[in-house]
């Protein structure tokens, strides 16, 4: 389809399709998905709507989920989810076949899961849709996540972080080899970071290579790769690399113990690596890697940095609230590792439920918490050892570590994130 872009312009009524319900309303939008009949008209009005809508109320996910009336419509806005429309159950099944159609998949096929991608461009804006679809008890749920382009350009700067972590940081990216790990659960945030530090290293004499499941932004100058099993798995791509003669390198995820290996014998041998990991924790990221296979010392030789992260929101700096917490609440704390490093009778900041004009329910955007462990000699030391006690002293001597309900604990201080959230943090 050619590209168009987005003007916003008064378009016909498409509330017949809505099922009614108090408290949604609808928008205006303009023309991208195409009506190839009389039936589908207000469909069409609606999707191209909805996607706009959604990106201009900072949405990551649109959700149509089947339910017994049809459509359940809901926006994931700062982590959570939001409901928006409900529609009826022919316009629920237009809506899915122009979702279908749009990514070139089968109109047919009702029982496997589907995988597929398209693009819009909204206000000049190029955004990639990643569009899963999973059939259910009731019909299918149809989820599409919007990769705006423009967050490809995002740099450090634009990242709040402790200044201590910003100089372990970019310390770290000013290494030519080693590998550097960044670990949270899904939605936390670290291919944003990742690809701020990318951003970073991308310069003329700089070769950077990406392979990713699939690739999320578009790095100028950079040779990026998207799997596609069997034929071109993380690591047979990795491999590749390897005779690309690149300088930097991203693996979008290490899955499996032969990715693990290559890339630490890539960043073993003269390139920079980045990655991703599923876990809690720095700490718990050896014992992973472990359970992959990764023996200890190679570990020791090659790690540089690992980086968990959460997203909490952001506490509106004009409504916040000061809170002191109490006693059932240090007790908790005093329970978590790391939980007794909190000023336990300091003054910390919660959210205003009803917020004010310049926020939305006390809170603006969200904000990374960071967790940063350096490949310190010491640290190296205590993960060939294998021995978990040394490892977390010397972690606690790093000038810059802070475990996530600490991290977050202090931003709650400085009147960032609500106290509540930082205390569960770990959840």
């Amino acid at each position: 389809m050619d590209e168009s872009s987005y003007d916003y312009n008064p378009v016909s009524d498409f509330s017949s399709i809505l099922v009614p319900e108090d408290g949604y309303a609808y928008v205006d939008g303009l023309d991208e998905f195409i009506s190839t009949d009389r039936g589908d008209t207000e469909v069409v009005y609606f999707l191209n709507h909805v996607f706009p809508q959604a990106l201009h109320e900072g949405a990551s996910d649109i959700h149509f989920i089947h339910h017994v009336k049809g459509f359940r419509v809901r926006f994931r806005i700062n982590g959570v989810l939001e409901d928006r429309y409900f529609l009826n159950s022919e316009a629920a099944r237009d809506l899915d076949l122009k979702i279908r159609s749009r990514c070139m998949l089968a109109t047919s096929e009702r029982e496997a899961p589907l995988d597929g991608s398209f693009f819009m461009l909204i206000d000049g804006r190029r955004v990639d849709v990643r569009v899963s679809i999973l059939p259910n008890s009731l019909g299918q749920s149809i989820v599409c996540r919007l990769l705006d382009q423009n967050n490809a350009g995002r740099t450090l700067d634009s990242i709040w972080m402790p200044d201590a972590v910003r100089e372990v940081l970019l310390q770290t990216l000013a290494l030519e080899e080693g590998l550097i790990l960044n670990v949270g659960p899904t939605g936390s945030g670290k291919t944003s970071t990742l690809y701020a530090c990318l951003n970073h290293l991308n310069r003329p004499g700089i070769h950077i290579c990406t392979v990713e499941d699939p690739v999320e932004y578009s790095l100028p100058g950079a040779n990026q790769v998207t799997v596609r099993a069997p034929e071109r798995t993380f690591a047979k791509v990795l491999r590749s690399f390897l005779r690309q003669d690149f300088d930097v390198g991203l693996v979008g995820e290490i899955r499996d113990a032969e990715t693990a290996n290559i890339a630490l014998a890539a960043a073993n041998t003269g390139h920079l690596m980045l990655s991703t990991l599923h876990t809690r924790s720095t700490l718990a990221t050896v014992s992973r890697l472990a359970d992959l296979g990764v023996k200890h010392y190679e570990l020791a030789d090659t790690i540089r940095l690992i980086v968990a992260q959460r997203l909490l929101k952001r506490l509106c700096p004009h409504c916040s609230m000061p809170y002191e917490m109490d006693d059932l609440e240090r007790d908790a704390l005093a329970a978590e590792e790391g939980g007794h490093l909190v000023d336990t009778y300091g003054q910390y900041w919660v959210a205003n439920p009803d917020g004010c004009d310049a926020c939305e329910g006390g809170y603006i955007g969200r904000v990374p918490v960071m967790e940063m462990l350096a490949g310190t000699r010491e640290l190296k030391a205590a993960i060939e050892s294998t021995d978990r006690a040394t490892m977390v002293k010397r972690a606690y001597e790093q000038h810059q570590y802070q475990p996530l309900i600490v991290a977050g604990t202090v931003m709650s201080a400085n009147r960032l994130v609500d106290f509540h959230a930082a205390l569960k943090i770990n959840m």
